[in-house]
């Protein structure tokens, strides 16, 4: 995992109290500092400036941090296409058992935040209703891809999660859900800290939202991401994250504290050897040689913890049909009082509290 910094690029987050009208023609005429955009709905403000500037700007009352705006990036490992083996994640995990218990439903919603996702895909066409999302890249009202034959990892991710089952085509995803899509990673797989923070804001305020899935990290974490999780958290969303892929420490943001950090289980029975590792991953699930949905009808296989996570942001909705009123810290105590100690025994480094375990996750869930 690499973590990029746009050259000359700061975030300045104000105080709840300041007018960003105010400060933004303040700033604009004392220093000649450039406003890139400001944040929608939220005191802060994206600006060009130089070390010097910043450091002005930070002695402004009205400022309660500075900090560079990151780049994000999706952390899936390509693939070769023509593996044969299909879906065997869902053996693993005891899905098709889980499946028994319950299917799924439409009442529960789970936000991707990630590449566009085609919505039109025969796969996910009917777990798409009227509102399909946002791009918060091109600040427009159709989180589609906008170059369907690169932009795959947001479609391969929402076919984990919500492939129609029963359809006789294709393959059969976690659940029957309802998904939104907010785009907030371009074509080439990165995005920014402001916009995957207003797709947090976004999916915090979605009260159908119950699950967001994110699918994308960054070495370090900053300032305005934690934010957005603990916005998430305050509001009941249950947040679930790809551990990263390099191997080494658990990428942000499944590293911040009450976020569901998920590593990669290989089908040699053991963690996958990218899958990220450390004390903040809590569970695993299969992420090698995953087929599901890309763009313009296609199946595909990928790996990497970023098709791990989907898979168990499927498995917590059928928790929550079973049992709605289930808390983000219920959901992460149930996930690993059931999962199976595959590894070291007891919690470790690679899988956390070890393999998830759908079929018990979801009793479980009902015993509540």
């Amino acid at each position: 995992m690499i973590e990029f910094i746009l050259a000359l690029q700061y975030i300045v987050r104000l105080d709840e109290k300041a007018s960003v009208d105010a400060f933004t023609n303040d700033v604009s005429r004392q220093f000649g500092v450039k406003v890139v955009k400001r944040i929608r709905n939220f005191p802060a403000i994206v600006v060009d400036a130089d070390s010097n500037t910043v450091k002005k700007l930070r002695k402004d009352r009205r400022v309660r941090y500075i900090q560079r705006n990151q780049i994000y990036r999706t952390v899936y490992i390509p693939n070769d296409p023509y593996f044969t083996r299909e879906q065997w994640g869902p053996f693993v995990v005891f899905l098709n058992r889980a499946w028994d218990i319950t299917r799924g439903d439409r009442t529960i919603t789970i936000a991707i935040i990630d590449e566009g996702v085609d919505y039109n895909h025969a796969e996910l066409i009917n777990q798409f209703g009227t509102y399909k999302g946002y791009d918060f890249v091109d600040n427009d009202p159709d989180p589609a891809p906008d170059d369907p034959d690169n932009e795959l990892h947001g479609t391969h991710v929402a076919g984990i999660i919500a492939a129609t089952m029963n359809n006789s085509i294709g393959l059969a995803g976690a659940g029957n859900f309802t998904l939104v899509a907010y785009r907030a990673m371009d074509e080439t797989g990165s995005g920014t800290t402001d916009d995957i923070f207003e797709a947090m804001l976004e999916a915090a305020r979605n009260p159908d939202v119950r699950i967001v899935n994110m699918s994308l990290g960054a070495s370090s974490g900053d300032s305005l991401m934690k934010e957005g999780i603990d916005t998430l958290l305050a509001r009941g969303k249950i947040v679930v994250a790809a551990a990263g892929n390099n191997g080494g420490a658990v990428n942000y943001p499944a590293a911040y504290d009450g976020v569901i950090a998920v590593a990669a289980w290989d089908t040699s029975n053991t963690i996958a050897d990218f899958s990220s590792r450390g004390l903040e991953v809590d569970v695993a699930a299969p992420g090698v040689w995953i087929i599901s949905t890309v763009p313009n009808n296609y199946l595909a296989w990928m790996s990497g913890t970023s098709m791990a996570a989907p898979l168990v942001s499927g498995i917590v909705g059928l928790m929550l049909t079973v049992n709605p009123d289930l808390t983000p810290q219920e959901v992460t105590d149930i996930l690993c009082a059931t999962a199976i100690d595959v590894l070291d025994a007891g919690r470790d480094i690679y899988t956390g509290c070890g393999l998830v375990n759908a079929e018990a996750a979801v009793r479980a869930a009902q015993g509540r």
